[in-house]
């Protein structure tokens, strides 16, 4: 038999040893890249629906507290046809929304306010009331 003295190399388990660490620790850095992403994007989402919940109940307070007579005393609320208007006029579009009430009255000094936006998997609600001095 013949020895062998120069054993520089690597042999075929050192190889296949190594390709399966590599691996392993690829699918981990992928894994929390994919899961940072994902959280990434439901956070931005979240953020959306947050602010335009606020624009939409910003809109509807400052409606309330003008008192405008034009408006016959109510603000209409319509949330059908994937939009949200106020009065006929559109004030949101593309997304789903629960409102707790329909119409407005403006001459009322205390009203509730509950407002669900929703798209695709993620919601926010927001919960207020509006309130003014009403001179008799």
């Amino acid at each position: 038999m013949v020895s062998m003295k120069n054993e520089k190399g690597l042999t075929l388990i050192e190889v296949l040893c190594a390709i399966a660490i590599l691996g392993i620790i690829y699918a981990l850095v992928s894994n929390v890249l994919i899961n940072g992403m994902n959280s990434s994007t439901a956070l931005v989402t979240k953020q959306q629906l947050q602010q335009e919940a606020n624009i939409i109940t910003e809109t509807v307070r400052t409606a309330y507290l003008k008192n405008d007579s034009s408006m016959n005393n109510s603000i209409k609320l319509d949330n059908s046809g994937g939009s949200l208007s106020m009065n006929g006029q559109v004030i949101s579009t593309g997304y789903e929304y629960q409102i707790t009430k329909e119409s407005i009255d403006t001459t009322e000094g205390f009203v509730k306010f509950q407002l669900t936006l929703s798209v695709g998997i993620h919601s926010y609600e927001i919960k207020t009331s509006f309130s003014k001095l009403i001179y008799k």
